[in-house]
């Protein structure tokens, strides 16, 4: 790749700098010639390394394949394709709970963009190329900005790969990551903010305002951040951009006073049932309910930012404190305004969302801190960014991830202490700290051999990435030869092969065959609660009909108090049949845990005497007792239950289910 300089960035050759360099590169090892270069001796490396850049490539390419695999529609990407198809046909879907009171898609202009290629192709092709279209683009956005502020190559490559294969999550409940391996309008918005800033180090600053704009219509709170490190870093330069923000200023104070949305929700405060709702069901959305591990994550931002200061060339000091600053105070707005105060624009910005470009830096960080590090101080840098890696892989370590991270800088960090004997007492504290949480992990380890059914598959996948990282580190630190390249197009060949990792459940509700029956089942069905957001999908996707309540329609309980009162309302109503959707992470709990079933007739009954507006419910398990009709799916649906053997633990267990059975509340009232 080859990338010019930024304008302003060019420096004068210092001729003792030169001779030191030559000298130290002479007496030092291959690993040491990258450490410290001048311009003109970067330059001269460029066009030798090209070789063992294209092979490292090749590899950095195969570890995005393995951390990205195609799962198809997922996680937040149903909301979005769902919001898409109510683009299309809004008469359709505008009695469902999600879009019933308004929605958050008001403030985006994704979904009527998105909404064409799903009419052109449907849903399953347009995902698709969706996703490629949008890993390329985030891909490339990566490597402009990379290329942008690092000289280096092999800097470059380190930085690229660090952002690609290190721990991309960040914020709370491990529900958010940059760089998400399926199709949302941050996919789309991250990559068009990396190439605002890329823009903006280059000061070109006409195609700076257009990719900054484009980022802010995409997904306005992931543009937010980028937009606020290029106007504090133009607020450096010129004082005049103070009237820029003062304008700004002036039209959100005129659209509040105006009842302009969103701007009318800086005046306006949840009322205490409003926040009781949405401070349950998004919790995610406070930093003051965040998890241990979560705030962890936060400060490790932070601690390897700080620490890449004391090895940042001027310029990267510069960047990296502005993404500390705009960090620190967005999350510091954050909690002021929505934990503490409650207002509803603060709480529905997320503000904390700026830690997505923190923690893609500090990522970074962690290996230019490697490289910058002499040999002898590089073992706490290489513990920290193994146990960044893993996480990716098996996801049981995620919880002490943060943790070990800190404890390694704090031990690189210490060495700069005078004293001997603190020295080598905070020596021992911290590695004494380090064997308890790898000794978690070795227990989590244990405890994930023994459920995780897809084993092989995953321990093929670590073996590869583990293979790619290694691959790339030497094919830059020696002279590439056929092996290696044999072994970089090996990987990304059998990486490729691994990529579809869609379950034939996801294949039936997103396909365009045959529904197997599902028309028949769900004929004068009425509103329907179809159990589980797996049952959710089958009504939104293959059915193209309203779901009457799922934990997911939640997400809008934020913005709007007549979506969250109502949601509250029915999930009230059903929550003690201790259905799937109570076992979910944000709609816990079930009225009993150990049950999976409603317990008898009576509490269907019950629940639709409360639903005046509920006309069926679909469950997973037949209620004794009581008549049914039942549907037989073409394939299966796989779902974790929770059951108790005697006097023993609960223990979770994976249950396959393709039959669903049907009781129509018109009976039971």
């Amino acid at each position: 790749m080859s990338c010019s300089l930024p304008s302003g960035t060019e420096q004068q050759d210092d001729p003792l700098k030169i001779v030191e360099v030559e000298a130290e590169r002479l007496a030092s090892d291959t690993t040491n010639t990258h450490t410290h270069m001048t311009i003109s001796q970067r330059s001269t490396a460029h066009h030798t390394i090209s070789p063992k850049i294209l092979i490292a490539a090749t590899f950095l390419l195969a570890l995005w394949v393995l951390t990205h695999p195609y799962l198809g529609v997922i996680h937040d990407g149903r909301l979005y394709l769902l919001q898409s198809l109510h683009a299309l046909d809004p008469s359709r879907w505008r009695d469902d709970l999600f879009f019933r009171y308004g929605s958050q898609d008001s403030f985006s202009l994704f979904s009527n963009g998105y909404k064409w290629l799903l009419a052109a192709l449907g849903i399953a092709q347009a995902n698709l190329l969706a996703t490629l279209v949008g890993d390329a683009l985030w891909l490339a956005g990566l490597g402009f900005l990379t290329c942008t502020l690092l000289k280096d190559p092999v800097e470059r490559l380190a930085a690229i790969g660090a952002a690609i294969v290190l721990s991309a999550e960040y914020g709370g409940l491990g529900i958010f990551r940059y760089a998400e391996p399926f199709i949302t309008p941050r996919l789309f918005s991250e990559a068009a903010v990396m190439g605002s800033l890329a823009l903006a180090a280059r000061r070109k600053y006409a195609m700076t305002s257009i990719t900054g704009i484009l980022a802010f219509v995409i997904h306005p709170l992931i543009a937010l951040p980028g937009i606020s490190i290029i106007a504090f870093e133009a607020l450096r330069r010129d004082r005049r951009i103070w009237i820029i923000f003062g304008a700004v200023l002036i039209i959100g104070i005129a659209g509040a006073g105006l009842g302009i949305d969103p701007f009318s929700r800086a005046t306006q405060f949840y009322t205490a049932d409003w926040f009781r709702v949405t401070s349950t069901r998004n919790n995610f959305a406070l930093i003051s309910t965040w998890g241990l591990a979560d705030q962890a994550r936060l400060a490790t931002v932070f601690i390897v930012l700080g620490t890449f200061l004391t090895v940042a060339s001027n310029q990267e000091r510069r960047y990296v404190t502005t993404i500390l600053i705009v960090t620190f105070l967005s999350c510091t707005v954050s909690f002021l305004g929505a934990d503490v105060a409650h207002n509803v624009l603060i709480m529905n910005l997320q503000l904390w969302r700026a830690l997505w470009i923190a923690h893609l830096a500090a990522n970074a960080a962690l290996l230019l801190l490697l490289l910058r590090t002499g040999k002898t101080e590089r073992v706490p840098i290489v513990i920290a960014a193994i146990f960044s890696f893993l996480p990716n892989f098996l996801s049981t370590l995620s919880t002490t991830e943060p943790f070990i991270v800190i404890l390694c800088l704090s031990w690189f960090l210490h060495k700069k202490l005078r004293h001997d004997k603190a020295r080598f007492l905070i020596t021992i504290t911290i590695l004494i700290l380090i064997a308890f949480a790898i000794a978690l992990d070795l227990y989590s380890l244990y405890v994930q051999v023994t459920l995780d059914r897809h084993l092989g598959r995953h321990l093929l996948i670590l073996t590869l990435a583990t293979a790619a990282v290694l691959g790339a580190a030497r094919c830059i630190r020696q002279r590439p030869g056929g092996w290696m390249i044999t072994s970089a197009v090996g990987v990304l060949a059998v990486s490729l092969l691994l990529i579809n990792q869609q379950t034939e459940w996801h294949r039936y509700v997103y396909g365009s065959g045959s529904d197997g029956g599902l028309t028949q089942f769900l004929d004068n069905s009425g509103d329907t609660y179809w159990e589980g957001f797996n049952g959710t999908e089958v009504l939104w996707f293959r059915a193209r009909k309203p779901s009457y309540f799922s934990c997911v329609q939640g997400t809008e309980s934020m913005f709007f108090r007549s979506t969250a009162l109502d949601w509250s309302r029915r999930k009230t109503a059903l929550q003690s049949l201790n259905t799937q959707d109570f076992s979910e992470m944000l709609c816990r709990p079930k009225a009993g845990i150990r049950a999976n079933v409603p317990k008898s007739p009576a509490q269907i009954a019950a629940a639709c005497q409360s639903l005046r507006d509920l006309d069926t419910i679909i469950l997973n398990h037949p209620v004794p007792g009581l008549p049914n009709r039942s549907w037989t799916a073409p394939t299966y649906q796989e779902i974790t239950e929770y059951e108790q053997r005697g006097n023993g633990p609960i223990q979770p267990k994976t249950v396959k289910i393709s039959t669903f059975y049907r009781y129509d509340c018109s009976a039971l009232r």
